[in-house]
């Protein structure tokens, strides 16, 4: 990432990450896996592959944002939350996104929007 935009930075390290984190998606997704195995390795593998380099990044909201975005889908799959019935998409993925990141602090992991 020498040399590139924060922004062709950010990209490229998402691009791993999410190559990092589809890769092993069966573990990820999976319920042989206790939830605190799949969060535990997503600090170590997808978390670390994010954030590679990042200390050369010039954080933006916008970086934030697309971190914060990327690292809440990642969350609510691992956690296996879905969509009940007669909630809409909109009002669901917010709740979810929520209950998947305090998910993740309960076990002592930091979200990235917090460690930036």
């Amino acid at each position: 990432t020498w040399g590139m935009t924060t922004e062709a930075s950010m990209r490229h390290r998402l691009a791993h990450a999410n190559k990092s984190f589809y890769m092993d998606a069966t573990r990820y997704h999976g319920k042989a896996v206790s939830l605190k195995e799949k969060l535990t390795r997503y600090v170590g593998m997808v978390q670390a592959t994010t954030l590679h380099g990042a200390g050369r990044w010039a954080w933006t909201k916008a970086i934030h944002d697309r971190l914060r975005r990327t690292e809440g889908r990642v969350l609510v799959h691992m956690c296996g939350m879905s969509r009940p019935d007669d909630e809409p998409w909109s009002t669901s993925w917010l709740r979810a996104i929520n209950a998947a990141r305090l998910e993740f602090t309960k076990e002592g992991h930091t979200v990235l929007e917090d460690i930036t």
